[in-house]
Protein backbone atom coordinates (compact mmCIF):
# COMPACT_ATOMS: atom_id res chain seq x y z
CA UNK A 1 0.00 0.00 0.00
CA UNK A 2 1.41 3.71 -1.04
CA UNK A 3 0.05 7.11 -0.72
CA UNK A 4 0.74 10.10 -2.96
CA UNK A 5 2.40 12.62 -0.50
CA UNK A 6 3.26 15.38 -3.32
CA UNK A 7 2.07 18.45 -2.05
CA UNK A 8 1.04 20.61 -5.16
CA UNK A 9 -1.81 17.63 -5.49
CA UNK A 10 -4.38 16.36 -3.00
CA UNK A 11 -7.50 18.02 -2.36
CA UNK A 12 -9.08 20.88 -3.68
CA UNK A 13 -11.19 22.81 -0.51
CA UNK A 14 -13.57 25.44 -0.12
CA UNK A 15 -14.96 27.05 2.38
CA UNK A 16 -17.18 30.18 3.04
CA UNK A 17 -15.53 32.31 5.42
CA UNK A 18 -18.40 34.92 7.12
CA UNK A 19 -16.88 37.83 8.90
CA UNK A 20 -18.48 39.61 11.79
CA UNK A 21 -19.50 43.43 9.92
CA UNK A 22 -21.79 40.61 8.09
CA UNK A 23 -20.03 40.28 4.75
CA UNK A 24 -19.05 36.71 3.42
CA UNK A 25 -15.85 35.18 1.10
CA UNK A 26 -15.80 32.10 -0.98
CA UNK A 27 -11.81 30.78 -0.32
CA UNK A 28 -10.51 27.60 -2.40
CA UNK A 29 -7.14 25.86 -1.35
CA UNK A 30 -5.46 22.57 -2.11
CA UNK A 31 -4.55 20.21 0.88
CA UNK A 32 -1.93 17.88 -0.13
CA UNK A 33 1.50 16.52 1.42
CA UNK A 34 2.24 14.39 4.25
CA UNK A 35 -0.22 15.86 6.26
CA UNK A 36 -2.87 14.41 3.58
CA UNK A 37 -1.31 11.33 2.58
CA UNK A 38 -0.50 10.07 5.97
CA UNK A 39 -4.33 10.04 7.91
CA UNK A 40 -5.66 8.64 4.44
CA UNK A 41 -2.74 5.98 4.44
CA UNK A 42 -3.58 5.41 8.09
CA UNK A 43 -7.01 5.10 7.54
CA UNK A 44 -6.95 2.79 4.59
CA UNK A 45 -5.01 0.40 6.69
CA UNK A 46 -7.20 0.35 10.06
CA UNK A 47 -9.92 -0.84 7.29
CA UNK A 48 -7.76 -3.49 6.24
CA UNK A 49 -7.40 -5.32 9.66
CA UNK A 50 -10.43 -7.85 10.80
Amino acid sequence: MAALADPYTGYLVGQTQRFSDGTARYVEFRIGGTGLATPLFAGLARGQSP
